[in-house]
């Protein structure tokens, strides 16, 4: 009945996403994508924006371009209809707030809360990073000056380029000082981010200001209200999925169409279908939290605790899905077809190997410059390593500075990342493992997925896994702190039982929640086997945490946690499933719950 309703839920926000994909896409009698149809936007600050459609006939097309591999495409309006330039002032707005850019004006990024989940190349969230360069992130906090063209090696997450360039808050002629320059303001549906008078580091008497538009659907409006004494060909213009994933490049440097005065851009993604399917073991047994990629895509998401995925937003297309899970192997089904409005449906299959993970509950752990992190795992099971893997989660810009080594219970060290990334940021489920096929010092920021490690971890084969381990990472350059945000070993031992064993001690019990479903509150139960640190943490489908109900010292013994079905700001959560991750003495177990409005 769960994963009946929790089927109904997708079937709901597929449908709502058909009948948004029908009002946006019309195709004009020259074949060719038209333009979505447009928003009005605010008369006024303050007035509600309403939908309304753009007819086109009669009127040359607007410069078009894409589809890119998610279906992506933009529209200007530098065609014959040119209604789509309506700007939208947020100088003198008593609701709009002003970012303070004050410490550093020339290359900055903060972030801004969201009221509602913006959507973009598949993937929800509920905050941007704004950079005073003139492009917003959804994954990154990258202050990087020197724009590139898509995708970027340097900023490698998810953006929108609105006017990427060497940009300085107090060239601009208007505020020296960096705090009355770039502001925004959230209108429930949509927000808006401007930059109101920023000028190029290398310019002379250039005024820009421009603006975003990033609506609850999707659709991304960018809008150029003064670009004077613009020095050309020095600026990128697009969005980007992040690392090998698709792109759509309006302008970078000398190629593609040169932004100017009173330019409006639209971009929004084209028809999408729905993916879904189960992950079990070899026994028919569900595996949770497996990671379900669309490899073309680079997007993944969780599997829950029925081993039950879904990509609700999957463009149309043909793909090829993997699914993992430390400590199985993985598998790969290529020719994946998704159309537009339909359910597809690709169930995986994967074999343990006997590998059992083992989890620090000493994070998170700041990381200070020009010294050394030291966190700990604390493994209390006595069993002989034949193999061994690292894997991490790491926030920190400039990975170039980091060195991480890995120290056994018998103090034995191996180097697993020696000052390798340049200027990249973060190592993101970063897995070390001898039988990867591409070499650490080969990788890329934020170096998401399997690699060989600097040193063998092999030479720890052989060795006893009980007792403490520890994780070092030492910041070799002052300026840029960092955190470690989590990290865990997977030992496989000789000849493992066919069984897996994350969770299921008897005195290490996710008893999970009461009533559920729920529509108000729910009661977590769960055991803990000892004294020591414990993290209950909700995460939804997409592998986001929402809110985390405990994280602290506990006494052994029962316990229970009260979600009041809100996130981490207080907001209501959305109906649908979440998975709770229990993580208590070294060990992991989750658990479902599911959220009826």
């Amino acid at each position: 009945m769960q994963a009946l309703k929790y089927t109904e839920v997708i079937l709901k926000v597929a449908s709502k996403l058909l009948l948004w994909t029908a009002i946006i896409g019309l195709v004009s009698a020259t074949g060719l994508l038209a333009a979505p149809s447009k928003k009005s936007v605010l008369k006024k600050p303050g007035e509600a924006a309403t939908v309304q459609p753009a007819p086109r006939a009669g009127h040359s097309l607007d410069s078009q371009g894409g589809p890119d591999a998610f279906g992506y495409r933009y529209v200007d309006n530098q065609g014959a209809d040119t209604a789509t330039y309506s700007w939208i002032e947020l100088r003198g707005d008593a609701a709009a707030t002003w970012l303070d850019f004050t410490d550093n004006p020339d290359d900055n990024v903060t972030i801004v809360p969201l009221t509602f989940d913006f959507p973009m190349y598949g993937l929800a969230y509920n905050e941007i990073a704004v950079s005073t360069n003139g492009n917003i992130q959804l994954e990154t906090v990258n202050s990087a000056f020197s724009n590139e063209c898509l995708p970027s090696a340097i900023i490698v997450g998810r953006m929108i380029c609105v006017l990427w360039d060497d940009l300085h808050l107090d060239y601009g002629g208007y505020d020296p000082g960096g705090d009355r320059t770039v502001a925004y303001r959230d209108f429930g549906d949509h927000v808006v981010v401007e930059w109101d008078s920023v000028g190029p580091v290398f310019g002379e008497n250039a005024s820009f200001k421009f603006e975003a538009i990033l609506w609850a659907d999707g659709l991304i409006k960018l809008q150029y209200n003064r670009l004077a004494n613009m020095e050309p060909q020095t600026q990128t213009i697009g969005l980007q999925c992040g690392g090998p994933g698709p792109t759509l490049q309006y302008v970078c440097n000398s190629t593609g169409h040169q932004p100017v005065s009173n330019l409006a851009i639209w971009f929004y993604p084209g028809p999408t279908g729905v993916i879904t399917g189960v992950v079990r073991d070899d026994g028919g047994t569900p595996v949770s939290l497996a990671t379900v990629t669309i490899d073309q895509l680079s997007i993944g998401t969780l599997s829950d605790t029925d081993g039950e995925y879904a990509f609700p937003m999957a463009a149309v297309g043909t793909y090829t899905l993997t699914a993992s899970r430390a400590g199985y192997t993985s598998q790969t089904i290529p020719n994946v077809l998704v159309s537009s409005g339909q359910t597809t449906t690709v169930n995986f299959t994967l074999v343990w190997q006997g590998t059992l993970i083992f989890v620090s509950n000493d994070v998170p752990r700041n990381i200070t410059d020009g010294d050394t992190t030291v966190s700990i795992l604390q493994v209390d099971t006595s069993l002989t390593i034949s193999d061994l893997d690292v894997q991490l989660n790491i926030l920190h810009t400039y990975d170039d500075d980091l060195w991480l080594a890995l120290v056994s219970p018998q103090n034995d060290t191996i180097v697993l990342s020696a000052h390798h990334g340049e200027s990249g940021e973060n190592y993101t489920n970063t897995i070390f493992d001898d039988e990867a096929t591409v070499a650490i010092e080969d990788g890329s920021p934020p170096f998401t997925g399997s690699f060989i490690p600097e040193e063998p971890l092999s030479a720890l084969d052989g060795q006893n896994a009980q007792g403490t381990w520890q994780l070092l990472i030492y910041d070799a350059v002052f300026g840029d702190e960092g955190e470690l945000v989590s990290w865990e070993i997977h030992v496989t031992p000789p000849s493992a039982a066919h069984e897996p064993v994350s969770g299921s001690a008897e005195d290490f019990v996710l008893l999970g929640g009461y009533p559920n479903p729920f529509n108000s509150s729910t009661t977590v139960r769960y055991v803990v086997p000892r004294d020591g640190h414990v993290n209950l943490t909700l995460y939804n489908t997409l592998g986001q945490e929402v809110r985390t109900l405990v994280s602290g010292a506990m006494a052994a013994g029962e316990h229970r946690a009260i979600w009041d079905g809100r996130d981490a700001r207080g907001a209501d959560a959305a109906t649908g499933m979440y998975l709770v991750r229990f993580e208590a003495a070294g060990r992991l177990a989750t658990g479902k719950l599911l959220l009826l409005r």
